[in-house]
């Protein structure tokens, strides 16, 4: 897990590692925060896919729960 604020609007957003998920290519969930805290509203999610990297067992997403 990481908390940072990538979009730099002065609210952090929590990004989550699974990088066991999608037989182990690995994927990272972005969840916004509010005044109420962290919310599952407007949550995405990626993998090295996504972002024209590789495929297969990559792991990705493993440095932020590892």
């Amino acid at each position: 897990m990481a908390v940072l604020d990538t979009d730099r609007n002065g609210k952090p957003e929590v990004y989550v590692g699974g990088y066991g998920e999608d037989g182990h290519q690995g994927r990272v969930w972005q969840l916004q925060t509010g005044p109420a805290g962290l919310t599952g509203t407007g949550a995405t999610s990626f993998h090295l896919g996504t972002l024209g990297g590789p495929t297969g067992r990559a792991h990705f997403g493993n440095h932020l729960v590892g």
